[in-house]
Parts: structure tokens; sequence; C-alpha cells
């Protein structure tokens, strides 16, 4: 719908991340000037594991040198890995295109599969792909690291804990994390939209690009709007899925609110379709009385641990809300909820074993949630008095997957408040924004609100995804989003988008397979 006019695996840095496999760049051999090697560092061969997927000849390696806090002076400095994928065309076009992940804290440099899916990517055949670590992720030196500190988090999802005391468990982790990285030294403030839109303004005009092209998911959203904004003559274009606007409060006071309208939606899809009417008759009612049923008396799951050892998993009714929350996520996995609520209602719990099993917090997968760089980025640009927001009415018993957030960025030592959000700002960039119909985390609220702001914009709404609607490489939107890339504008291209079918809900577990 045009406004404008692998199955089953995800965990808290892959879903973030899930779009991290959409993106561009390239710079013409012959026409980039020498990088300033004070910043930026080539390395030959390719020092990045997950590089040797593909050919070397394609990519090229090396380090942006940046300060960890541009406004303090003497502020140490970071290495931020970066590779450039090289466009298979003899000729590729001077505008490049540079990912910017989500998370924040994923670290797509890690994956072969990212840099094979960038290698074979539509956007790879006449321009080259810039992929990056954002600062505090793994792979940069030094990365934001506690060691076992988070690992107590992993916990909070196998035992019968309280939502309460589940959130007091993973905030107690965050937090000992954040004051050890503090007291090692770190300038935990130095994590920001901000500081990341200077580095990739230091590395473009580094790597000598006149112009390029962001191309960002999630979060990457809310720095690739920042970086337009100080780098307006610089930046072409910028394709944005899943938006995280200036003015979202996605991680706080929001989320509860996304992610109830994201499964009334499904709810609605289901009673609006007819085999799925049919099948699952009166589904909001069941899924009211089984969360109950699950509060009184949670079920136990027997899981294939990290170790390959099983392991049992107590489900109460926020750790089934945490599993249909990532189900929503994948335009594969959202098609199974009314399935999976049917199912688990009626006593059948052989769909959810699987599911627990493989979709986030798996343990065989060591899924432990977010990397420290997430909460340090989040609270320095997310935070704010929390007694200028009215109170809300809380859906699902206040269930969010990241309700504990605010006990972590309010921690007065730690001094995150009231250093975001960043103010929106009108910007001239032409600028495609994509939504997932059912995205419990960035709805398409969010892009409205960013569309406010960009008078060149062009919004389309997926209507059977979720998030990250660009992780479909062959899809409609990744098509239109090509067509987009090249002119600027709207194109036959985007007539796909018209004819994009609602969720096709799986009925019966008959042909199950497993990923």
């Amino acid at each position: 719908m045009r406004v404008g006019n692998n199955f089953f695996t995800v965990n808290i840095a892959r879903a973030f991340l899930s779009a991290a496999l959409l993106v561009t760049l390239s710079c013409t051999r012959s026409e980039v000037e020498a990088p300033d090697q004070k910043t930026f560092e080539f390395l030959s061969p390719c020092p990045f594991d997950a590089a040797a997927e593909i050919e070397s000849s394609r990519v090229q390696c090396g380090y942006l040198h940046v300060p960890e806090n541009r406004s303090e002076p003497g502020s140490a400095k970071l290495k931020i890995p970066v590779a450039i994928i090289r466009s298979g065309s003899t000729k590729p076009k001077p505008d490049p295109v540079v990912f910017l992940h989500g998370g924040p804290g994923a670290a797509p440099l890690e994956s072969g599969r990212v840099f094979k899916l960038f290698a074979s990517h539509m956007f790879n055949a006449d321009r080259d792909i810039i992929i990056y670590n954002q600062r505090g992720s793994n792979m940069v030196e030094p990365a934001l690291d506690c060691g076992e500190a988070l690992n107590a988090r992993i916990d909070a999802y196998a035992l019968d804990l309280t939502l309460a005391q589940r959130d007091e468990k993973i905030a107690g982790a965050a937090l000992a994390c954040l004051h050890a990285l503090k007291e090692s030294g770190r300038d935990l403030h130095g994590y920001s939209a901000r500081e990341n839109a200077r580095d990739l303004l230091d590395l473009r005009r580094s790597l000598g690009i006149e112009q390029w092209n962001l191309m960002a998911v999630s979060y990457g959203a809310l720095m690739a709007l920042e970086a337009a904004r100080v780098d307006d003559d610089g930046v072409r274009s910028m394709i944005l899925d899943s938006v995280v606007s200036n003015e979202s409060d996605l991680f706080m006071s929001e989320a509860n609110s996304n992610f109830a309208r994201s499964i009334d939606r499904v709810l609605t899809a289901c009673a609006s379709t007819a085999g799925c009417a049919e099948a699952f008759p009166g589904l909001d009612k069941k899924l009211s009385s089984f969360l109950e049923a699950l509060e009184e008396t949670p079920v136990t799951v027997t899981l294939n641990g990290a170790d390959g050892a099983p392991k049992q998993i107590i489900v109460n009714w926020h750790d089934f809300l945490n599993l249909v929350h990532w189900m929503l996520y994948n335009s594969e996995t959202l098609r199974y909820v009314p399935l999976l609520i049917d199912e688990t209602e009626s006593g059948d719990l052989a769909l959810l074993t699987h599911l627990m099993d493989t979709v986030f917090p798996a343990p065989k997968n060591n899924a432990g949630g977010a990397s420290p760089a997430f909460f340090a980025i989040v609270c320095n640009d997310q935070y704010r008095d929390r007694r200028a927001f009215p109170e809300i009415e809380e859906k699902f018993g206040g269930f969010a997957i990241t309700s504990f957030m605010e006990t972590v960025c309010s921690d007065r030592e730690l001094d995150f408040a009231n250093r975001g959000p960043l103010p929106p700002r009108g910007l001239e960039t032409p600028t495609l924004l994509l939504s997932g119909y059912f995205d419990p985390m960035t709805p398409d609220i969010y892009a409205s609100q960013a569309k406010k702001n960009l008078p060149q914009a062009l919004f389309v709404s997926i209507p059977n995804f979720g998030h990250s609607t660009l992780s479909g490489y062959t899809a409609c939107q990744t098509i239109l989003s090509k067509s987009f890339l090249d002119t600027l504008i709207e194109t036959e291209a985007f007539a796909c988008a018209d004819s994009l079918p609602v969720p096709d809900f799986v009925l019966t577990l008959d042909g199950l397979t497993p990923n």
C-alpha cells in the first residue's frame, strides 16, 4: 500500500540487525581521493573472518579512527571496522550506498551471510556497498564489552519470574555492566546517534566520496536522519526501513502500545480473512483467557540448550508475549501467530515448544539479549524526564520487551537524562520510507512522523511484513527501493505495492518444516 501519493531464527541482535542485510555503496575507483591515513587505514588482505565468504577481489576493508567523544578534548580513540563490497560493474555509479544497521549495537561484519547477501544484492549490480559496525558494537576496538556481566539476563527467560522481577534482573545486569565500563574509563556519553552521524561524515570524507546514499534499518534510521542533518550536501538520498523517528519513544513510554497495536492488527487481519476467521473464531478471547491461565499456571517445555543438552524452560504469560513479539518481526513467523494462540489455548504445546526452541530467546542460539552499546545509545538518545509524559493506558499487563529500560536509563550516576531526543528538522533529502504493517517495534506512525519533516519523502506500507521489510531481498519493496535509488522518484516499479497480499496465515501444523 502506497502512501504519499529462515524461518524462526531471531535474537535481539539479529532481530534489530535483520534489516542489516539490505544495503549498498559504491565508489568510482579512479575518482576516489586517497583517504587521510590518520582517519582511515586500508588493510590488505581483509582481516575480517566473515569476508572470506566472498571473493577477495570483491572486498576492501579497513578501520576508521574516531574519538570516543568529540565533545571531550583528549578523548580516547576508537577503531571502527569498515568493509566495501565492490560492484561487479566495470563502471559503477559514483554514489555509493552505506548501510546503517539497527540494534543499536548489532555487528553485521561478524556475519558471513551478510557479506554473501550484499555481494549478490540487486543494489550491488552497479553500486559498491559499504558496511560498518557502529561504535560500541563487536569488532570495534575497543568494543563496549563487560565480559560475563550481562549473561545473568538469560536466566530471566528460563525461570518463572513476574514481569517486574524479570525487569529487575535484566536492569540489574545492564547497570552492573554499564557501571563497570564507566569505572574502567569508558565515556558512555560518546555513544549516540549524534556521534554515529559524525563517524559517517568522517568516513565519507576520508574515502573521498562526494555523495552517497544511506540505507538504514530500524534504529539506524534515527542515525541516518542525524547524518543527513550534519552532512546534507554529502547525502544524496535515504532509504529508511522500519523507521525510528526523532519524535519516537519506542523503548520507553510507547513500547507497550506499539506491541498491542501490532497484536490487534494480526487478530483483525485473521478475522477479516475467510480461512483464518473460520479456523480460529474468537481468537482475541482465546488469547485473553490463555494469558490468564498462564498467569495462574505456567507451562514447562523442554528445549535444546547451547551445549546440545535438554533445557527446561518455564513459559508464563509474559514469556508467551515475548515469543509473539519476536514472531511479529518476521514475515514468515507472523503467519503462525493465530495458529500458536489456538493450539496452546487448547493445550497442545507442540508448536509452542518448536517456536521457543527457534525464536529468541532460544537457549541454543545463546540469545542473551542486547549488547552494552544498545543500553548506552538508547539511553543517550531517548531517555528524558518521564514526568513530561501523560499517563497512558497499558495493555497486556504493561508488557513490552524493553520495559526494563527506564530503570537502566534513569540511573543518576550514569547521567543519561535529557540528552535526547534529537529535535526534528526539515531536510530536503530525497527519502523512501518503508514500514511493515505488523511491526511491533517501529510502527508506521513513526514513518508518518518522519515524513512531516521530509518534504521529498515517499512512504510505502508493506501489508505482509513486520520489522525490516527489506529482508525480503527480491520482494516488491526491494525492487521499488532499487528504482528509487536510481531515479529518486516514484516509478512504475512502485505499482507492485498496490497488489501486495495480506499475510497468508498458516492454519494447520501439516507440513511444518523447522529451520
